[in-house]
C-alpha cells in the first residue's frame, strides 16, 4: 500500500509520546538510521517509501517472520514515529479457515517529508543491498 491508499482509522491507530520520541514538555528528537542490511533497516526503508506494511507483505519481500520486532526496534531504539493499527484477517488453520488479528504500520507523511534527503539515502543504500542480495 503506499500513501495515496486511506489509512486506517485513527481510532485503531495505537500511538503514544514514547512511540513518537517525545518525552512530557520536550522537543522530539531526530530518528535515527539502522544498518541498511538489518531487518529492521529494510523495514524502514519501506515505511520511508510511502508503503503500509504488515506481516504478510514482510515476509513476501524478505522471508522474515519477525515484523513487530522490527517495528519496536525502529520505535524504541531509532525513535521512529511508527503508527500502527489492528486489522482481522482470514488464515488457514489446519483444515479450518479462521480470523486472525494483525497489524500494519506505517510512517505519517509528515515524518517522511522531516527525514528528508538523508531518508532517500538511507532507501537507495536497501535498495542498492537488496539488489544484490537477489542477483
Amino acid at each position: 500500500m503506499t500513501h495515496k491508499q486511506q489509512r486506517p482509522g485513527s481510532e485503531q491507530t495505537a500511538r503514544s509520546a514514547k512511540h513518537n520520541n517525545v518525552a512530557a514538555n520536550s522537543t522530539p528528537t531526530a530518528p535515527r538510521y539502522p544498518k541498511a542490511k538489518s531487518m529492521a533497516g529494510r523495514a524502514l526503508a519501506r515505511l520511508l517509501k510511502g508503503q503500509i506494511i504488515d506481516h504478510h507483505s514482510f515476509l513476501d519481500a524478505t522471508a522474515s517472520y519477525r515484523l513487530s520486532r522490527d517495528i519496536h526496534v525502529l520505535a524504541e531504539r531509532y525513535g521512529w514515529p511508527i503508527e500502527r493499527a489492528d486489522y482481522n484477517r482470514a488464515v488457514r488453520d489446519g483444515a479450518r479457515i479462521v480470523m486472525r488479528k494483525f497489524r500494519r504500520y506505517w510512517l505519517d507523511r509528515s515524518a517522511i517529508r522531516h527525514a528528508g534527503e538523508r531518508a532517500q539515502k538511507f532507501v537507495q543504500s536497501v535498495a542498492r543491498y537488496e539488489h544484490s542480495e537477489a542477483a
